[in-house]
């Protein structure tokens, strides 16, 4: 990203977490399940290097983030090691169950909603709140915990078909957009996802820049742990495209 074209304003960045790591190592200790891995401690420095990113872009007077996360382990560890490194005094951090994984039968054997650490707090005899305490200490006292988020529409469902996930990805952006334009000026507002949501809802946000054709025809779409989409706002009905970031290491 080109530090010199845009300061980070009221932006939106869409991202994908980090290195999951049931993908590194299949017999490795989980949390909680299969579903639901942790991410590595390689997927824990891409989230901070995000963030470092992210840092040297932000307008001095931005001093709030909104985060919006998919309810697994591993979006919301992405999503907290980057507020915690922003070290921003205002947080404001939501699980958003629409920005679940494609939930296909290839993915699952059934829909693990339920089951996952985030919707589990007081069955896993507190690791929940371990969890929390590891990510969030020091956060500002303003900090108010783990929200639901209240505009979901509950779209996602089981077996999903791969254009039923799609669309439920873009009219989750839809969603998040509206309440994003309803956040306050200078704010950061990060979207943590999954591939195909963050293929799909940048695309989605693609449709609200001047530029449409001319970046869905340059973009690739290789979405790889912690690629991020960045935009900045210019009106409600209206984004600009600032760039792609990815960690800078291999």
């Amino acid at each position: 990203m080109d530090n010199k074209i845009n300061e980070i304003q009221k932006s939106i960045i869409i991202m994908r977490h980090g290195e999951r790591i049931d993908c590194v190592d299949s017999k490795s200790n989980q949390i909680l399940s299969e579903y639901d891995p942790e991410l590595t401690e390689k997927g824990i420095k891409q989230a901070k290097d995000i963030a470092h990113q992210i840092k040297k872009s932000l307008k001095k007077d931005i001093n709030t983030i909104y985060l919006y996360s998919s309810p697994f382990t591993r979006t919301l560890m992405t999503g907290l090691n980057i507020v915690k490194s922003l070290n921003l005094k205002n947080n404001n951090i939501f699980v958003v169950n629409d920005l679940f994984e494609y939930a296909s039968e290839g993915n699952f054997k059934y829909l693990p909603l339920n089951s996952l650490l985030i919707n589990n707090k007081n069955s896993q005899n507190n690791s929940y709140q371990k969890f929390i305490n590891c990510y969030l200490e020091n956060l500002d006292e303003s900090f108010e915990g783990i929200k639901p988020f209240k505009g979901s529409k509950n779209m996602l469902k089981y077996p999903e078909a791969f254009n039923e996930a799609i669309k439920r990805y873009q009219n989750t952006a839809e969603d998040l957009y509206n309440e994003i334009i309803k956040n306050e000026n200078n704010s950061l507002n990060i979207i943590v996802s999954h591939g195909y949501g963050v293929q799909a809802m940048t695309e989605h946000l693609f449709g609200k820049t001047k530029n449409e054709k001319e970046l869905l025809a340059k973009e690739d779409f290789f979405v790889e742990y912690c690629t991020s989409y960045c935009f900045n706002f210019i009106d409600k009905k209206e984004v600009k495209y600032i760039g792609r970031i990815d960690p800078s290491f291999d």
